[in-house]
């Protein structure tokens, strides 16, 4: 009985040391297709990613460093949105979606983080937490967001953009920094709050200062595309929040003062 048990058990180990080196044969092989399959299910970063990142980390340079340094050839944190001219910036007063394509705003928040300091100052040492300040001519928000932070949860402030596009542009940069004092108006200022004004539509996406549209009545040419805002009364617009005054006004438009 012991010599076919002997007999079985070395069938069985001969058969097991075939298998053992079928398998370190294959295993090579397998290893192989498996990295074949992983690499073609990885898909690469391209250009047309929603964001891509130009650096990992803010750089600790002011302002005016990271702007001197840009124009050297550095790359301060800049963070592109798709194919877009649109870029977010960490900026003094926080993070600021900012058009490239802006040739005086624009650039001046990309290249050193800040626009119009001295102005901003000299407002902050105005407002008080809990003021009531009006911005006319918001733009994107460069004033707009420190003046309305210094107010405090209990201040407020109206802001006045006519140009709609960057009337949409300064909410998006008030919810960013996390803003919600702020009331916008997409209208036109004026003596009282009947009628309309026409505002010329530019691309946002060609150079040029968005700043300096003015209305379409002060342009030299009749063939502008517009659209129609209203106009509102300064003194309605305060007077209906209960508010005898503002603390603080802060006008920046363009064109004439008639």
């Amino acid at each position: 009985m012991l010599a076919p048990v002997r007999f079985l058990m070395k069938d069985i180990m001969f058969n097991l040391t075939l298998l053992t080196l079928f398998a370190l044969f294959l295993s090579p092989i397998c290893a192989e297709d498996s990295s074949a399959s992983l690499h073609e299910n990885v898909i690469a970063p391209t250009a047309d990613d929603a964001f891509t990142t130009t650096d990992e980390k803010p750089s600790n340079q002011s302002p005016a460093e990271e702007g001197a340094k840009k124009k050297e050839g550095g790359n301060p944190f800049v963070i592109g949105i798709g194919g877009s001219p649109f870029v977010l910036k960490d900026c003094r007063y926080g993070p600021f979606i900012i058009n490239t394509k802006d040739s005086i705003i624009g650039k001046s928040l990309e290249y050193y983080g800040e626009w119009d300091e001295v102005g901003i100052d000299m407002a902050l040492s105005f407002i008080q937490p809990g003021d009531f300040v009006i911005d006319i001519g918001a733009h994107i928000g460069a004033h707009t967001i420190p003046l309305a932070r210094a107010t405090g949860p209990t201040g407020h402030l109206i802001a006045f953009e006519m140009q709609r596009t960057l009337a949409q542009h300064l909410a998006a940069n008030l919810v960013l920094n996390q803003i919600y004092n702020v009331e916008i108006h997409t209208s036109a200022i004026g003596e009282n709050s009947e009628g309309v004004e026409n505002v010329p539509l530019i691309n946002y996406e060609d150079d040029g200062d968005f700043a300096s549209v003015s209305l379409k009545s002060h342009w030299n040419t009749t063939n502008a595309m517009f659209e129609t805002v209203k106009r509102l009364g300064l003194d309605d617009t305060f007077y209906r929040k209960g508010a005898t005054c503002p603390s603080f006004l802060k006008v920046d438009i363009p064109g004439k003062f008639d």
